[in-house]
């Protein structure tokens, strides 16, 4: 399996072309997605806004996401070789989150806290 991209927080003049990635995400690596399949990651977090790591999930998803003004707080997780559908599914469950599809012929999905 192919890694496509691997981003880690690097400092200083030598790495300023690397992409930085948000405070508290150490690692995300994604490896190619076999042929008919979904792309898996390498995920490390410590501390990291939940907006940023489900926004950092969905651009390796190719989704598009909106946030309600509920979603806030931190996430810690160290996920190794899972989908990035798992590692989001994972993600929203452990802060009390799901998505939906926002009406219309939309490819925008909607993160919401789940309804009791």
């Amino acid at each position: 399996m192919k890694t496509l991209f691997l981003l880690t927080l690097l400092t200083g003049p030598a790495h300023a072309e690397e992409r930085a990635l948000p405070a508290g995400v150490e690692l995300l690596e994604v490896t190619e997605a076999p042929k008919g399949g979904v792309a898996k990651v390498n995920l490390d977090l410590a501390g990291a806004s939940v907006r940023s790591a489900i926004r950092l999930l969905a651009e390796v998803g190719q989704i598009n996401v909106v946030f309600t003004d509920e979603i806030q707080g931190d996430v810690t997780a160290r996920l190794h070789d899972v989908t990035w559908e798992d590692a989001m599914a994972t993600i929203l469950l452990s802060k009390g989150l799901t998505v939906t599809p926002v009406p219309g012929p939309s490819t925008v999905f909607k993160v919401h806290p789940i309804e009791p």
